[in-house]
C-alpha cells in the first residue's frame, strides 16, 4: 500500500542512489560482505548477536532478574540439540522479543531468524545500526522493495536450513491505539516446509508473565485503556515490567509439539484447514500453561456465592433438605449463606504478597533449607492447568500447608486453596490464611447435613473453575510420626465433584514432607501422655516467636505421580453420572489408601530417623556409638535394597550424618553422652523414648513386612519353616497390627515375602527350597533377626498391655476416652514394675490404636455415644495373650490357634511396601 510516509523515504532514497552506485563501484569487498551479512536477516526481525549500549544499560539489569524454571531450560536447551524449534507467542511485543532474544544469547539457544511482525534494527550498536540501513537501501537499488516473507518463501528457506523461527498467533494493543490481529496466514509455510524436512520441526510455545496473579472478573478502566495485565499495550508493559520484573515477572517454556507428527495424523485435512486446526490448539495450550500459572479468573466471594445459590441442583437439594428436615425455606437459606461465609476463601492478591513473603521470612529463620523434588514438580506442573489438581501432603507440623503454597507460588504454578480446620480461624492467622486462598472446616459436621451440603457445593465450585486444592487426608497433624488411617469425608465430595460431571478429570498429588527436627515437638510430647491439646489462639501465637531462635534443620518435599480419578473409576468401569459417591463407599476407600500408599512411599529417611530406630532398638540401658553406627549401616543397606528415598547426607556421608544427628539429640536433652574405660556411649533421659519414637515412625512404614517376618523366624527356632506356616503367623501379626499399618495388597503375600527372601538371601543367611524356607543358623547368631524382630515392640507391648486390661477389669457402658486414661494409668504401673520394657508403648495414640484392635476381636464393643463395654471371653483372650507373648520373645508358640489363622478380621489395604 502506497503511503505519504512511502512516497516520502523512496524520494530520500534516490537521492543517495548515485552516491551508492560510486561506493559500489570502488569498494566491491566491503559491499559483498554488507550483502552476505544482511542475506542472514532480511527483514531485520530476526534476533541480534549484541544489543547498543542503552538496550543494555537499561534492559539487562531487569532481564537478569526474571523467573525462569531451571528443568524447562534444559529441556529447551536438549530439544534445540535434537530438532529445528519454531518458537510461537500470543500478544508477543517488543519487550518480550527482547528478552528471549537475551535469554537465548546467554544460554546457547539457536536465535530466531525470523518473527512476524517484529522489528529489531534499532536495538542494534550504532555501528550495526548503520550497516544495516546501508544494506537496505543497496538491496533497494538492486533489486527494488522487498516481497512479503509469505510471497518470497523466505519462511521455507529460513527452516529448510535449519533456522528456527517465532510465530506471533496475535497482536493486540490497548484501546487508545486500536487493535489487529496477525492472520494464520503466517502458520501454513510452516506446514508446507515440514513436509521437506528430515529434521523434525517443534512448535515450543513461549510466555512472558508480567504478574503472575490471576485474571480478574471485572475489568477496570485502566484495564480498558491500557490493556490487561495478562494482555498489557506497550504503556503498561513497560510500567510492569519496571514495577515487578523483581518478583513477579515469570517465563514459561511450554511443552513442544511435534509438527510432522500433528500433520501426520491429519492426513485428510487441506493447509488452509489444518494451519486454523493448528492455531486453535495452539492457543488453547498457551492459555492452559498460563492457567497453571495464574490460576483462573478470580471471582469475589459474593459472586461465588451467588453462582452456588442460582445452581438448579443445589435449589432441588436445598429444597429436598428443607422437606426432610422441616426447616423453612427462608431459614436454611440464611443458613447456608452463613455456612458459606464460615467456609470459603476470600482471595486478594495483596495479601497473597504478604503470606509469601511471611512464609519466606519463616522459611529462612527457622529451617536450614528445602530439599526439593524438583522431578516430581515437573511432573506436577505437566497436568496442571488442564484438569484441576488436588495436592494431598501427609501432615506432621502447621507449617506444612505454609510451606506448599509457598513452593507452588515461587515455582509458577498457582496458589492452592488449602483446607484448614476451623480452630485456625482465630485473628490475625485465620483472615490472612483465608485471604491467601485458605477456607476452613469443622472437625465433625456428619450430622449436620446442610453444613455437608454448602461445603459440598463449595468444593464443586472450585473443580469447575479450575482451582488447585490441598487437604490434608489424615485429618489433623500426626502426633506419632506415623501416618495416619485416611479420612473419607473430603475426599469423597471431591469424587463426587467429578461423578456430577463439573471437570473431566481431577489429578489426585499425593506428597510426603519430611523434617529433620519438628516445631512441635515438646507439645507432642505432652499430648503423647495423654494430656489434652491446647486451643489455638494468638497467645500461643506470641508464645511461638521463641522457635524463631531456632534452627529445625532441613525439610524435605517429595511428589508422587499425579493421580488421575479417571483413569481410576475408568478401571472399574463407572462414568460420571452413572453412580454418586454414596453407592461407592469401597471405591472411596481404596482410592484413599492409595494415595496414603503414595505418599508413604516417596518419604524420605532422615538421619534423625535412623538414629532413633538404632536408639530404641538397643536393649541396655546405655548404647555404645559402634553399635549405634552398625544398627544405622544394616538399616541404610535394606532401605537402599528396596530403593527407598534417603537424605543426601545419609547417602553420601552416612557415619557423619548419624553423628550429626546423635549430637543433636544431645543439644536438645534427649540423650546424655558418656565415656567409660572403653567406648563412648550414649544414655536415652528419662521420658524421652517417645521423642525418639516419633522421630523412628517417619520411616518404621518400610520395616513393617521385615519386622513381621523376622518375627515369625524367631517364634519358630528352626533351620526350616513352611512357607504356609511363616504365611499364618504372618497374617496373624497383621490383625494385631491392622489399626498401627495398614498393609499392601497392591502385591500379594507370596511377592512381599519373596522381596524379604531375596534381602537375606543376597547376603547368604537363607533360601526358598520347594515349599521350605531353609535358614542359614548365621542369621540367628548375628542378631540381625532379632534387630529388625525387635522395631514393632512397642506396638506388641501396647496390645498386650490392652488386652491384659481387659481380662482383669471389668467396665460397662463407660466413655472410651476414659477406659484409655485408665489403662495408661496402669500400664505406667506395669513399666515401673519392668514388665513393659518400652515407655513409647503407652502413648495415647498406640493405645487408641490398640483398643481398635480388641473392639475387632470382640474383646470391647462399641456402644452410642462413644461408649465402651468389656466382653470377657476367656478363651480367646487366653489364646491372644498367649501368642503376644510369643511375639515378645516371652514364650514359644508350638502352633497358631485356629480361630486366629482363620479369623475373618480385615485386613485393610495398604501404604507400606
Amino acid at each position: 500500500m502506497k503511503t505519504r510516509t512511502n512516497q516520502f523515504l523512496r524520494i530520500i532514497a534516490e537521492i543517495f542512489r548515485p552516491l551508492f552506485s560510486f561506493l559500489a563501484r570502488h569498494y566491491p569487498e566491503s559491499f559483498a560482505r554488507l550483502r552476505q551479512t544482511f542475506a542472514k536477516d532480511l527483514y531485520f526481525s530476526g534476533m541480534i548477536a549484541r544489543f547498543n549500549v542503552w538496550h543494555e544499560y537499561i534492559f539487562k539489569p531487569g532481564f537478569e532478574r526474571v523467573r525462569i524454571d531451571s528443568v524447562e531450560l534444559t529441556q529447551l536447551k536438549e530439544l534445540s540439540q535434537k530438532a529445528t524449534l519454531v518458537y510461537v507467542m500470543k500478544n508477543r511485543g517488543q519487550l518480550e522479543y527482547s528478552f528471549f532474544n537475551h535469554l537465548f544469547l546467554k544460554e546457547g539457544i539457536p536465535l530466531a531468524r525470523f518473527a512476524n511482525g517484529a522489528r529489531t534494527i534499532f536495538w542494534r550498536p550504532l555501528s550495526d545500526f548503520i550497516r544495516a540501513l546501508g544494506a537496505r537501501l543497496d538491496y533497494y537499488y538492486r533489486k527494488g522493495l522487498l516481497e512479503d516473507p509469505l510471497d518470497s518463501g523466505y519462511i521455507e528457506e529460513l527452516l529448510g536450513r535449519g533456522e528456527s523461527i517465532l510465530i506471533n498467533l496475535k497482536i493486540y494493543h490497548e484501546f487508545l491505539f486500536g487493535a489487529s490481529e496477525d492472520e494464520v496466514k503466517f502458520i501454513t509455510p510452516l506446514l508446507k516446509a515440514v513436509a521437506k524436512q528430515n529434521k523434525p520441526v517443534l512448535l515450543v510455545p513461549l510466555q512472558f508473565l508480567y504478574d503472575r496473579h490471576p485474571e480478574k472478573a471485572h475489568k477496570t478502566l485502566i484495564d480498558l485503556f491500557f490493556g490487561e495485565k495478562s494482555n498489557p499495550g506497550m504503556f503498561r508493559k513497560l510500567a510492569l515490567f519496571f514495577k515487578t520484573y523483581r518478583r513477579q515477572a515469570t517465563v514459561k517454556l511450554g511443552e513442544a509439539m511435534d509438527l510432522k507428527k500433528f500433520v501426520s495424523d491429519n492426513p485428510q485435512d487441506d493447509l488452509d484447514l489444518l494451519s486454523h486446526k493448528l492455531q486453535t490448539i495452539l492457543l488453547n495450550q498457551l492459555r492452559i500453561e498460563r492457567k497453571s500459572i495464574t490460576g483462573p479468573v478470580l471471582k469475589p466471594r459474593h459472586e461465588v456465592l451467588d453462582k452456588i445459590l442460582r445452581d438448579s441442583k443445589f435449589k432441588e437439594d436445598l429444597n429436598a433438605f428443607c422437606q426432610e428436615s422441616g426447616v423453612s425455606a427462608k431459614k436454611a437459606l440464611e443458613d447456608a449463606k452463613h455456612y458459606f461465609h464460615e467456609i470459603a476463601a476470600d482471595v486478594n492478591y495483596n495479601y497473597v504478597d504478604v503470606y509469601v513473603w511471611l512464609i519466606r521470612w519463616l522459611t529462612q529463620n527457622i529451617y536450614e533449607g528445602i530439599d526439593l523434588d524438583v522431578e516430581g514438580l515437573a511432573k506436577v506442573k505437566a497436568v496442571a492447568g488442564k484438569n484441576p489438581i488436588v495436592l494431598v501432603p501427609s501432615h506432621k507440623s502447621h507449617i506444612d500447608g505454609l510451606l506448599l503454597s509457598y513452593i507452588f507460588y515461587n515455582y509458577d504454578l498457582t496458589m492452592p486453596h488449602v483446607c484448614g480446620g476451623i480452630n485456625m480461624r482465630f485473628w490475625p492467622v485465620g483472615r490472612l490464611i483465608r485471604k491467601a486462598g485458605g477456607f476452613f472446616i469443622r472437625r465433625e459436621f456428619g450430622g449436620n447435613k446442610l453444613y455437608k451440603l454448602v461445603l459440598n457445593y463449595y468444593l464443586r465450585y472450585l473443580v469447575k473453575a479450575g482451582h488447585s486444592i490441598e487437604f490434608f487426608i489424615e485429618g489433623t497433624r500426626s502426633r506419632s510420626g506415623k501416618l495416619l488411617k485416611p479420612r473419607m469425608g473430603i475426599l469423597s465430595m471431591l469424587m463426587d465433584a467429578y461423578l456430577a460431571g463439573t471437570t473431566k478429570d481431577i489429578y489426585f498429588v499425593p506428597i510426603a514432607i519430611n523434617y529433620e527436627r519438628i516445631m512441635e515437638a515438646k507439645s507432642y510430647l505432652t499430648e503423647m501422655k495423654g494430656t489434652k491439646k491446647e486451643k489455638e489462639d494468638a497467645r500461643g501465637l506470641i508464645k511461638a516467636g521463641k522457635f524463631f531462635n531456632k534452627k529445625y534443620g532441613k525439610v524435605f518435599l517429595r511428589f508422587s505421580e499425579p493421580l488421575s480419578l479417571k483413569e481410576f473409576f475408568d478401571q472399574k468401569n463407572i462414568k460420571p453420572h452413572e453412580k454418586s459417591v454414596s453407592e461407592l463407599r469401597k471405591e472411596v476407600r481404596d482410592f484413599a489408601y492409595q494415595i496414603t500408599y503414595h505418599i508413604n512411599r516417596v518419604a524420605v529417611v532422615t538421619s534423625s530417623a535412623l538414629a532413633a530406630t538404632a536408639l530404641l532398638s538397643y536393649s541396655k540401658k546405655g548404647i555404645p556409638e559402634d553399635q549405634i553406627l552398625k544398627r544405622v549401616e544394616i538399616l541404610h543397606h535394606y532401605l537402599a535394597h528396596k530403593g527407598v528415598d534417603l537424605s543426601a547426607l545419609v547417602r553420601q556421608k552416612q557415619e557423619w550424618a548419624t553423628r550429626q544427628a546423635l549430637s543433636r539429640f544431645a543439644r536438645e536433652g534427649i540423650v546424655a553422652v558418656f565415656n567409660d574405660f572403653k567406648e563412648k556411649f550414649y544414655v536415652i533421659l528419662d521420658n524421652k523414648r517417645p521423642l525418639l519414637d516419633y522421630h523412628k515412625n517417619n520411616s518404621v512404614h518400610f520395616f513393617v513386612s521385615l519386622s513381621c517376618f523376622c518375627k515369625v523366624l524367631l517364634m519358630h527356632k528352626g533351620d526350616a519353616i513352611a512357607l504356609n506356616l511363616i504365611k499364618n503367623f504372618f497374617e496373624t501379626l497383621r490383625v494385631l497390627l491392622s489399626h498401627d499399618f495398614t498393609f499392601s495388597q497392591r502385591t500379594s503375600l507370596d511377592e512381599h515375602l519373596q522381596r524379604i527372601v531375596d534381602f537375606f538371601g543376597s547376603e547368604n543367611l537363607m533360601s526358598v527350597e520347594g515349599d521350605l524356607l531353609k535358614i542359614n543358623h548365621q542369621a540367628y547368631t548375628s542378631g540381625i533377626l532379632d534387630f529388625f524382630g525387635s522395631l514393632l515392640d512397642n506396638f506388641f507391648e501396647t496390645t498386650w498391655l490392652v488386652l491384659l486390661y481387659c481380662k482383669h477389669i471389668s467396665f460397662t457402658a463407660i466413655p472410651r476416652a476414659t477406659l484409655e486414661a485408665a489403662i495408661r494409668e496402669k500400664g505406667e504401673v506395669i513399666f515401673m514394675k519392668g514388665d513393659l520394657k518400652h515407655e513409647e508403648a503407652l502413648t495415647a495414640w498406640n493405645i487408641r490404636n490398640a483398643v481398635d484392635v480388641m473392639i475387632d476381636l470382640g474383646l470391647i464393643r462399641k456402644l452410642e455415644n462413644n461408649l465402651v463395654s468389656r466382653h470377657y471371653d476367656e478363651e480367646v483372650m487366653h489364646r491372644w495373650e498367649e501368642t503376644l507373648q510369643s511375639v515378645l520373645g516371652w514364650n514359644v508358640l508350638k502352633s497358631v490357634p485356629e480361630s486366629i489363622v482363620k479369623s475373618d478380621l480385615p485386613i485393610e489395604l495398604n501404604k507400606i511396601t
